[in-house]
């Protein structure tokens, strides 16, 4: 895992999950697919697990703000949704306050790769509540 060996809060968070048995793992078991889509887009080993569960096992949706896997997803009518949405579903449940819901649009604005119109109009969505 790239992100833990840069120490990224979001890979060692992801790291204590799995080791604390909060998040379960699975193992895609067509390695000839995930190896394929790690040759043919060019993406990481974990994200090409993903895609192959999701393609093999029939899961309606993955979450990946990885460029390579969302080209993957769309290429292979796979659903997909990104941190913008997840943040957006979970204020719109309840589960986070606005506070925290501008705090982390504004974490994706600065730090990730998202359109800044996007960001802009789910910030003012949030404000209009």
């Amino acid at each position: 895992m790239q992100g833990k060996g840069k120490k990224f809060p979001d890979a060692l968070l992801t790291e204590r999950l799995v080791e604390d048995k909060l998040l379960p793992v699975a193992e895609a078991k067509n390695r000839t697919l995930v190896a394929r889509l790690v040759n043919d887009f060019g993406m990481g080993a974990g994200e090409a697990e993903s895609l192959a569960l999701a393609m093999t096992d029939g899961y309606d949706v993955i979450a990946t703000d990885n460029r390579q896997g969302r080209k993957a997803a769309l290429v292979n009518c796979i659903n997909l949704v990104g941190s913008p949405e997840i943040v957006m579903a979970l204020f719109k449940k309840g589960e986070i306050t606005n506070e925290k819901t501008v705090q982390a649009l504004r974490l994706l604005k600065r730090e990730g790769w998202f359109n800044e119109v996007l960001i802009e109009m789910l910030l003012e969505e949030v404000r209009k509540k």
